[in-house]
């Protein structure tokens, strides 16, 4: 029985040793905490309601969505009318979220919203 005591213990003060060790959480790297992947400014955008823009005239890129991270901004703004882009937008792009090797028609990125104003 004393031989098999040693090794318990032994086994206990490891497991609590490596289960008190804790990692650093990584880094986010996609959505609305991850790095900054471009800035836009003054981008003609058709807003669809709840936080979800359309973006088809940043002459950087081909048509994407872009999803406010903070609806701060958003509060009392109506959606546009179809094919209509009536707002512009300034902010910074995220990464978004998306499975390994999935690549959609229409790129959807996160936006940290700094500015949004009607546009004629």
């Amino acid at each position: 029985m004393k031989r098999l005591v040693k090794p318990f213990l032994y086994a206990t003060v490891v497991m609590l040793v490596s289960v008190s060790c804790k990692k650093e959480d990584p880094e986010p790297d996609c959505g609305c905490d991850s790095p900054v992947i471009r800035e836009i400014r003054d981008v003609p955008v058709q807003f669809l309601g709840d936080f979800v823009f359309f973006v088809n005239r940043d002459p950087n890129y081909v048509s994407y969505f872009a999803s406010a991270c903070d609806r701060t901004l958003l509060k009392g703004l109506a959606a546009s009318p179809p094919d209509t882009g009536n707002y512009q937008i300034s902010g910074l792009l995220k990464a978004p979220c998306l499975p390994d090797g999935i690549q959609p028609i229409i790129p959807s990125f996160h936006i940290e919203l700094t500015a949004i104003r009607s546009y004629p």
